[in-house]
């Protein structure tokens, strides 16, 4: 007599969730549910007079369908003879050779992820802890290969020293065998145990970026060169926007008639559009920076360099050789306190100006405007305070300019005609000393006699 199969129904798996039972299917397919939450289907067979089980996956993952299927090819293996599960670990075994590495389980799952990422993860600051801290350990391993003991290898040196970091590197690990597990089998529960072995990481301590006293920019900004480097670090000193907004700022950006730079959304960290007012100085930056403007459309283009732009650590290696005690996040926060220090702006407008999400999602909606006119007021006043040694520098170097062509033209003059100089010349002459069409000797014509 033929024993009946297909016993169950899916509303009957459901309701067994969360309880300790064991239903059969038929023809030794049996589902296995327990009270913590856990379950799955086994097949249990005869072979040789002794009974063995093998397990057919996690429900709901595999299907009441998908575990039919299964063991409708188990039996059939059965009935050739052969022991299923001796058969399924020699295919397994066999496969091993064939699985992917970590590192190319890394490359597959980037490739998906990448669209959720700002720029699609182009800056690289998504790849930056994995390619330091978990490929070079785990990268030629396999899900076959990896254990607990060698993933708390990986990441014990820097789990208390670097805590940010080995946090966004284990959870970054952790999403790609989330991934692997499509397709290869893997068991989560090795990623755990190894958290759980590195224990904890002690409690977060908030570093706060370096950030120069607002008082003590002008001197700092007056030694700034006219080099690209330099011409593109006052702008963002002027413009308070991030490092990567300067470096690939685009001339099709700027609209230098109304005095706006238009970043779009993918270009803020928020996530939405931001306009940036143009103050004087930052207008004449932009038209000095008209001399390296080139088919990129790079406003501070760099061709040598992989990205076409200025180096990420370019602004921060200029201040850490000049012993300046800031970073380019840094800066914003010196402009923020400027502001509230000196009663220019509430906390609302500054953190607008820096284009900070300030406020959430359902009372934004009702935030239409950007305060573009008020955030253009209150950023004119910080340039002209952060700019004040340099135009005082610039008039320095204008009237040692002045002196020196006066002093030259002294030494041209012979010995009569300086002694005529020493006697005193008419005002109206003066400022001929300082027009370059007028020769000295057309003006040692004009000296009175």
């Amino acid at each position: 007599m033929t024993r009946s199969l297909h016993k169950l129904k899916d509303n009957a798996l459901r309701a067994a969730m969360n309880r300790d039972v064991t239903l059969h299917d038929g023809g030794g397919l049996y589902f296995v549910s327990t009270a913590t939450g856990a379950a799955s289907f086994h097949y249990r067979y005869q072979i040789n007079k002794r009974t063995t089980k093998m397990g057919l996956g996690p429900y709901p993952t595999v299907s009441l369908a998908d575990a039919r299927e299964q063991h409708k090819y188990w039996q059939r293996v059965k009935s050739m003879g052969k022991d299923p599960r001796a058969v399924r670990d020699a295919e397994r075994a066999g496969r091993a050779r064939i699985y992917r590495t970590v590192a190319c389980i890394f490359e597959e799952f980037f490739k998906t992820h990448k669209r959720s990422l700002k720029g699609e993860g182009e800056a690289g600051r998504w790849w930056s802890p994995v390619k330091h801290h978990v490929l070079p350990h785990l990268g030629d391993e396999t899900v076959e290969t990896l254990t607990i003991d060698k993933i708390v290898a990986a990441f014990e040196p820097i789990w208390t020293l670097k805590k940010d970091t080995a946090r966004k590197a284990f959870n970054r690990f952790r999403m790609a065998m989330e991934y692997a597990r499509a397709d290869e089998p893997f068991d989560l529960q090795i990623i755990e145990d190894a958290i759980r072995k590195l224990g904890p990481q002690g409690k977060h301590k908030r570093v706060s970026a370096r950030a120069l006293h607002w008082k003590k920019w002008p001197p700092v900004y007056a030694a700034l060169t006219d080099s690209m480097t330099h011409t593109a670090l006052k702008l963002m000193v002027l413009t308070v926007v991030r490092t990567s907004n300067i470096r690939f700022m685009r001339w099709d950006q700027v609209n230098r008639r109304q005095a706006i730079w238009a970043l779009a959304e993918e270009d803020t960290k928020t996530g939405q559009p931001f306009r940036v007012p143009l103050q004087n100085q930052a207008v004449t930056l932009l038209k000095q920076a008209e001399q390296w403007r080139d088919a990129s459309g790079y406003v501070f283009p760099v061709p040598k360099n992989r990205k076409g732009v200025l180096s990420e650590n370019a602004f921060l290696q200029y201040f850490n050789k000049q012993n300046i005690d800031t970073t380019g996040h840094g800066i914003r926060s010196t402009v923020t306190d400027f502001l509230r220090e000196t009663n220019r702006a509430d906390q609302e407008l500054s953190e607008l100006a820096l284009a900070h999400q300030t406020k959430k999602e359902v009372t934004a909606a009702y935030f239409r405007s950007d305060l573009l006119e008020q955030r253009r007021a209150i950023m004119q006043e910080w340039a002209d305070f952060v700019t004040q040694d340099a135009v005082i520098k610039s008039i320095n170097v204008q009237q040692d300019k002045d002196t020196d062509r006066y002093l030259r033209f002294l030494e041209s003059l012979d010995e009569e005609a300086h002694s005529k100089v020493e006697a005193g010349l008419p005002a109206y002459d003066l400022d001929k000393w300082y027009r370059e069409d007028i020769s000295p000797d057309d003006l040692a014509d004009d000296l009175p006699d």
